[in-house]
């Protein structure tokens, strides 16, 4: 991670630089990286894909704290997927903001745009709510027990990938009460 850049800049500047790039390029590049390493590569784009291509869901709707050109270039790279985001609500911080926000405004945040995009889109089969440090954590099982839908935060989809990739070295499953995400491994 670039100095001074927080999770939830990083989350952001890979959200920008793989949407510029385009996803098959990102992935070429993935690939090649892993060819080189021997490790599996992987992006925290990349990571709610294949989890949401595991779940099932091809239609999602999707709550931010980035602006809407950032929205935008997500929803074209999913698209790419062939996932569609077909509701979007975002309140849109600055890196600044994100830095300073409490725990405690960020679950709030994360209960009222994840609630409204869900109310908004009861087609959507899951919600993703991507970024870095976004404490939200404790509004997964909140948000799928009232929509009964999974919700994907970066933490989730990164970890599912992780210990998928894992496989039989997986030493413990996952606690269940985290949310959909980390029980459907």
């Amino acid at each position: 991670m670039p100095p001074h850049t927080s999770s939830s800049g990083y989350a952001l500047i890979e959200a920008i630089v793989a949407a510029a790039l385009g996803r098959k390029k990102t992935r070429e590049i993935l690939g090649e990286g892993e060819a080189r390493t021997g490790i599996p590569c992987d992006t925290d784009l990349e990571a709610h894909i294949a989890t949401l291509q595991h779940l099932g869901a091809k239609r999602i709707a999707l709550a931010t704290r980035w602006p809407e050109a950032v929205n935008a270039a997500l929803t074209h790279y999913l698209a790419d997927a062939g996932i569609e985001v077909i509701a979007c609500r975002s309140r849109a911080r600055s890196l600044d903001q994100n830095k300073q926000s409490s725990a405690a405004d960020d679950h709030q945040l994360a209960l009222d745009l994840g609630g409204q995009v869900l109310r908004e889109a009861p087609d959507a089969q899951a919600l993703l709510m991507p970024g870095g440090l976004w404490f939200a954590i404790h509004a997964v099982p909140l948000l799928e027990a009232e929509h009964g839908r999974p919700v994907l935060l970066n933490i989730l989809s990164t970890t599912w990938a992780a210990l998928r990739a894992a496989g039989p070295r997986m030493l413990h499953r996952p606690d269940p009460r985290w949310g959909r995400v980390l029980a459907s491994l």
